[in-house]
């Protein structure tokens, strides 16, 4: 079965901000915000005939507003879709005071208000009935069509429209939700309006309910408002998915690789429903790898979607020696489990086994670590206990990693890049310390902190060196 791709789009007031793209530019969508102007200027005669700028204003450049940007950013990703993989289905979910279900544009529209807004199960039940009918290249230009007529207003029901969009996209296994938004949900249920109020419970069972479904969660964050990323990170993590904080601007360009959209549509979902149970030598245990690990020599992780770039790492350490003497032992076993299932629906297990050398020269050993592990590893855990508010803990995993690259002798220009990300890191980490104020009161991170952090948790080793 092909997967789907739910666009959960937010068409709140403040998305009718605009943003200076540096030369004149004809931006899609451009002609009917044109037209409306004239007819407001219609309306008022002394202006009629006259463009009106504000001072200082500059006169060779075109602002294109937050909107426009996601509009012309997802046309490009559905017709890249079409093209690639034109069997997939898609499918559009707005939200402003409502959340209105357009699917793929081949029916009439639903639209969810007033109580439903607050009803978590009855919004499951009413995007599990709504079925995407078509495939995209059969339904890519009515799609399309109804992005461009999106119009901005009202207030900004992100909660309810992303269940809505996990249980649309949750008809088809391995589907993914890419929600694009630029402000605080304050609509119905996931409202995060009011400082006193702990939402991680709503945001947790989210990811949890797209997990279950084999759903990727992905959020893009237009820079320029807060959105509460330490919340809507939650969802994300549990969902296999990421959070990406850009620039509008940055959206303009579909065909850019590093178009943040085309980045996170050009991840392919390989399983769904993945565990792995990590087995090791009783003369080793897992080390800060679970709250209930109890000096065990096992370990189970629920990876959800893999991705074929998902990675998992872990730390050992030895056991005293007067529990388990190594001392004789010239190698040490380890065995990895997976239970997984296939695009196909087929469940697997795959088992592989392997042995490391034992020595006790530290240079010998070090000289065989793999430092792109080690760094990934070494950010994610540090993110890990920033995220729970234990920031001097999280210096330590960071500044213990660039000792120890120091001592492998790492290049210096990929020795700078590492540390340039473990600088930053220190920087979000003093900052937040210093607010936190022993409170560990986390509720308030600023976006660009909690953006930081939720970046180096979900870490790739994917440096070079």
């Amino acid at each position: 079965m092909e997967s789907s791709v739910v666009f959960v789009i937010d068409v709140s007031g403040s998305m009718c901000v605009t943003t200076e793209v540096n030369a004149k530019a004809k931006i899609k969508g451009s002609g009917a915000r044109e037209d409306t102007i004239r007819d407001m200027m219609k309306e008022h005669r002394e202006f009629a005939g006259y463009d009106q700028y504000m001072p200082g204003q500059r006169r060779d450049t075109t602002y294109v507003s937050r909107l426009q940007c996601i509009q012309a950013s997802i046309e490009g990703q559905i017709r890249n879709i079409a093209k690639t993989t034109p069997n997939k289905k898609v499918g559009l979910i707005t939200f402003s005071n409502e959340v209105t279900l357009l699917g793929d544009c081949t029916k009439a529209p639903i639209t969810v208000a007033g109580d439903k807004l607050h009803d978590f199960h009855g919004l499951m039940e009413i995007g599990e009935k709504y079925e995407l009918m078509n495939p995209v290249h059969e339904s890519a230009e009515n799609i399309i069509k109804a992005l461009w007529d999106l119009k901005e207003e009202g207030a900004t029901a992100l909660g309810p429209a992303m269940i809505l969009g996990i249980s649309m996209a949750g008809q088809r296994p391995r589907s993914q939700v890419i929600l694009c938004t630029d402000g605080l949900a304050n609509v119905g249920i996931g409202s995060l309006e009011g400082v006193d109020s702990n939402f991680q419970a709503f945001y947790t069972e989210a990811g949890e309910k797209a997990w279950l479904k084999g759903v990727t969660v992905d959020v893009v964050s237009i820079i320029g408002s807060e959105c509460r990323i330490e919340n809507l990170s939650v969802t994300t993590e549990v969902a296999n998915g990421t959070v990406e904080r850009v620039d509008p601007a940055q959206l303009m360009d579909p065909k850019n690789d590093s178009n943040v959209m085309h980045a996170l549509l050009g991840r392919r979902v390989i399983a769904t429903n993945c565990f792995s149970m990590v087995l090791m030598h009783r003369g080793l245990m897992f080390k800060g790898e679970a709250d209930d690990e109890e000096d065990r020599n096992w370990l189970v992780r629920d990876l959800g979607n893999v991705t074929d770039d998902t990675t998992s790492s872990f730390s050992y350490t030895f056991r005293p020696k007067d529990e388990v003497d190594l001392s004789a032992l010239k190698e040490v076993p380890f065995q990895v489990q997976m239970l997984y299932t296939r695009p196909n629906g087929m469940q697997c297990l795959r088992v592989t086994s392997a042995t490391l050398a034992v020595t006790d020269n530290r240079a010998e050993a070090e000289a065989q670590a793999n430092i792109s592990v080690i760094s990934g590893h070494a950010q994610a855990r540090a993110a890990k206990y920033a995220k729970a508010g234990c920031y001097e803990e999280a210096q330590l995993e960071n500044r213990a990693a660039l000792r120890f690259m120091k001592r492998k002798g790492v290049k210096e220009d990929k020795m700078n890049e590492w540390s340039q990300q473990a600088n930053d890191m220190d920087r979000v980490l003093i900052n937040e310390k210093k607010k936190t104020s022993n409170t560990n009161d986390r509720r308030n991170r600023g976006d660009a902190a909690a953006y930081a952090i939720s970046k180096a948790k979900s870490a790739k080793p994917n440096m070079k060196f």
